[in-house]
């Protein structure tokens, strides 16, 4: 809270000095408050100019914010009060997987709060490869099938095969690996 300290000089004639020197002075013990709540997967899509974003309770202050090993800063309540989204960076040189962040407010007083949190960096297509093929003949082209390994991460497999007819369709992408057939 807010405090204040006056002094009044008297001299040998008592004579009382009418407006005293006054100081006053906060004592903040209370630190900051900050959390990342808006952080993207990076992409290929916004790896040149990714940002974050969250909370924070001291608008007009500072957020200095760490991507990985990419610094960035934002102004607390700059576009909204109570928010801060920091500025657009390039974060393409950190390596796919998981990605540390953290945030950190320092109101006036000097006290300090820091937010930490992770994404994902997946900027990368998929891999896919196809098995061995055999020949279609009269022999097989009644139970006709392929395989091949492919990225687990909930993707399907889309597959056009192209002969006298077209066989086209999806198949789940399951412990890296996809099978199609009979077709």
């Amino acid at each position: 809270g807010s405090h204040a300290f006056d002094v009044r000089a008297t001299d040998a004639a008592g004579n009382t000095d009418a407006t005293p020197a006054t100081y006053t002075w906060v004592i903040d013990t209370t630190a900051p408050t900050i959390a990342i709540t808006v952080k993207p997967t990076i992409t290929s899509l916004n790896q040149t100019a990714y940002s974050i974003g969250g909370t924070c309770s001291e608008d007009g202050r500072t957020v200095n914010a760490q991507i990985g090993s990419v610094m960035a800063s934002a102004t607390c309540g700059m576009s909204t009060s109570g928010q801060f989204t920091t500025g657009a960076v390039n974060v393409t040189s950190l390596g796919q997987g998981s990605v540390s962040l953290s945030a950190t407010i320092t109101d006036a007083a000097g006290n300090s709060a820091t937010a930490n949190d992770s994404t994902t960096k997946d900027s990368q297509g998929p891999t896919l490869t196809i098995g061995t093929l055999a020949v279609i003949n009269n022999g097989n082209k009644a139970t006709y099938s392929f395989s091949g390994n492919c990225e687990t991460g909930g993707t399907t497999v889309a597959y056009s095969l192209t002969a006298t007819a077209t066989v086209s369709g999806t198949t789940p992408c399951m412990a890296n690996t996809y099978s199609v057939g009979p077709i």
